[in-house]
């Protein structure tokens, strides 16, 4: 594609799509009992005298295990997946028992099961049969799989990377390796690039600025998580050059100090910005900004000049044109899932769900490129019967 033209780079689109898992969906419940099904056949391979000596029995596992609500039956499973936790940890001590990957392998699970079995956890396993799978959610959506992540030329719809990831992965974090991995194998670093709001995380913003890429990419919209009527940062002005911050009432911040995160936003780099009391309290936008009698506190990421830029370039014409030429990748995706085989996966497991992406977006390249190259033969013109 590249030797005929048909992959230049001058823009390309980056997107990800859902990918459904070869497993089956399980309630929390029926989630631990599989687990410890799994567990109790492994004991049973080794020593199946230890299972009647310890009184374990493979849970047998009908449809309502695997559908019902979890509150049904939950807190007993658990129990039980307790029990057998201590009693196969005591077996391993005593040498009753002999460490083997599979036994390894399922007891990691049953925990992880068990110690994950809040609805809330964010990377909870979802199935033993594929134990890399994860539940993805996007706006009313859910599913149980991974994702497919591809950039696409604009023009001609060909496919120059792939990646796959869990489901619960968050799109933006792909944007790096890809552009990487297709610099590494093609040399190929394209002059614009965009992408909806998921990708507009500073880093990446940062990542386009260094490889000077042009990038239309969507921003998300600012809220105030103490009330959403509240001022956002958007509303205040913030000057890069002299490193200034105006409130919408046309106040100066007079204190800065560096902002410090912890936990697995400790990366974050950037300045708070803090009013005096008696500007905000004598404010009579004090109402639409904060409740404390503290003056208040803003926040300017380090990447704040970046997004400024791009919300300025996405006004432009230029890049309202380039963002709305954006939806081609619809179309390849629409490909990729409706005749390529794509929405659901295949294989098991992360490496081989990269393998079925990877096989889905050659054929869909194979396609396009024939279909953009191909020209009909040339058929001589029929000769006259009397000629003959």
């Amino acid at each position: 594609c590249i030797e005929k033209g048909l992959v230049t780079g001058q823009r390309q689109i980056v997107d990800a799509t859902h990918i459904e898992a070869d497993v089956a969906r399980n309630s929390l419940s029926g989630l631990v009992r599989l687990c410890r099904q799994n567990v109790v056949r492994d004991i049973e391979k080794q020593n199946p005298e230890l299972v009647s000596k310890l009184g374990l029995e493979a849970p047998e596992i009908v449809k309502q295990d695997r559908f019902g609500r979890k509150e049904e039956c939950l807190e007993d499973e658990v129990e039980e997946a307790t029990k057998l936790l201590d009693a196969v940890t005591a077996e391993l001590d005593s040498g009753g028992l002999k460490v083997t990957p599979d036994l390894v392998k399922d007891l990691e699970l049953l925990e992880k099961a068990v110690i994950d079995r809040d609805e809330g956890s964010k990377d909870r396993l979802v199935s033993p049969v594929d134990p890399d799978a994860r539940m993805g959610r996007k706006e009313s959506k859910s599913w149980t799989g991974y994702k497919g992540h591809l950039v696409v030329e604009e023009d001609t719809e060909i496919i120059t990377a792939v990646s796959a990831t869990p489901a619960n992965h968050n799109d933006g974090t792909q944007l790096k390796p890809l552009l990487k991995q297709q610099e590494k194998a093609h040399d190929l670093v394209p002059g614009e690039l965009s992408a909806d709001k998921a990708y507009d995380a500073g880093a990446n913003l940062e990542h386009l600025e260094s490889k000077h890429i042009t990038g239309y990419i969507a921003l998300s919209h600012k809220t105030n998580h103490v009330d959403t009527s509240f001022f956002t940062v958007d509303d205040f002005s913030y000057d890069p050059e002299t490193g200034s911050l105006t409130c919408p009432a046309g106040c100066m911040a007079p204190l800065t100090r560096r902002a410090v995160f912890h936990g697995r936003m400790s990366d974050k780099k950037g300045t708070v910005y803090q009013f005096r009391p008696e500007q905000c309290n004598a404010c009579h936008f004090k109402h639409k900004c904060h409740k404390t009698s503290r003056g208040r506190s803003v926040y300017i990421s380090y990447h704040q000049p970046l997004y400024h830029q791009m919300k300025e370039r996405l006004q432009t014409e230029e890049g309202k044109a380039a963002y709305a030429n954006r939806s081609r990748i619809e179309h390849k995706i629409g490909d990729l899932t409706r005749y390529c085989g794509m929405r659901r996966c295949r294989y098991r497991g992360l490496e081989r769900a990269g393998i079925h992406v990877l096989l889905a977006t050659t054929v869909s390249n194979i396609k396009r490129m024939a279909k953009l190259l191909w020209e009909p033969p040339a058929i001589p013109p029929p000769v006259p019967v009397a000629a003959r």
